[in-house]
């Protein structure tokens, strides 16, 4: 763990299993278009293998060839369940004590840009969040490091200032690629085992643990 004198100024979050309990939300609207387009169902394996996954990635392993229909048709699945995918609890308050002690706030996703604009204004977390990252805004999304370095770019820090906070490995990866802090979101990890073993420099067993970052916090 880092020491007491490292400046934390920016936490980047990422959305799907961090903030979002979306679990239940992405495996149906995943159902759907594979009963649609595939003829068979889901299978558990095959829905733990998409967490983390770039929405697009998802598209084109059913079907690389429409991929851009299929985005149409996932974005019309997902304003019909969108009232399934709510944030998880104590993260509207975390974000506010987080908000009030100084930290600048940032979401990193796999989601793609259509998915991040509705997920904003059905979240409302505009008033925590300053910068959103999706993985339209990249050409290597996560685990390439990649987004992270755009996210740091746009809010004007250094790397030794930034923790990355996910709940796949792919976050983590990413967040250490880029030499930033990381932190894993083991709330909603689907495998926290994995992810502590991957040795980030935070765990975080429920959201209200992410406030033990608040004593590392430095202005300026």
């Amino acid at each position: 763990m880092p020491n007491m004198s490292s400046n934390i100024r920016t936490i980047l979050f990422d959305l799907d299993g961090t903030l979002l309990d979306s679990a239940e939300y992405a495996r149906v609207i995943q159902e759907k278009l594979f009963r649609n387009h595939l003829g068979r169902e889901l299978t558990v394996e095959e829905n733990l293998s998409f967490r983390g996954m770039p929405t697009r990635e998802i598209l084109a392993y059913i079907n690389p060839d429409r991929e851009d229909d299929l985005m149409d048709e996932c974005m019309r699945l997902a304003r019909v369940f969108l009232n399934e995918a709510v944030l998880f609890t104590g993260i509207s308050e975390v974000l506010t004590s987080l908000h009030d002690v100084g930290f600048s706030m940032g979401v990193v996703t796999s989601q793609s840009d259509p998915e991040v604009q509705m997920m904003k204004s059905h979240l409302k977390l505009d008033q925590w969040i300053e910068l959103w990252v999706s993985a339209d805004d990249v050409l290597h999304p996560k685990p390439d490091p990649e987004p992270i370095f755009t996210a740091i770019g746009l809010m004007g820090d250094k790397a030794s200032q930034v923790i990355m906070i996910g709940d796949t490995l792919n976050d983590l990866e990413s967040g250490k690629r880029a030499g930033v802090f990381t932190g894993a979101a083991l709330w909603g990890s689907t495998n926290p085992t994995k992810l502590v073993a991957y040795r980030p420099d935070f765990t975080f067993n429920t959201p209200e643990d992410v406030l033990k970052l608040i004593p590392y916090f430095q202005s300026g």
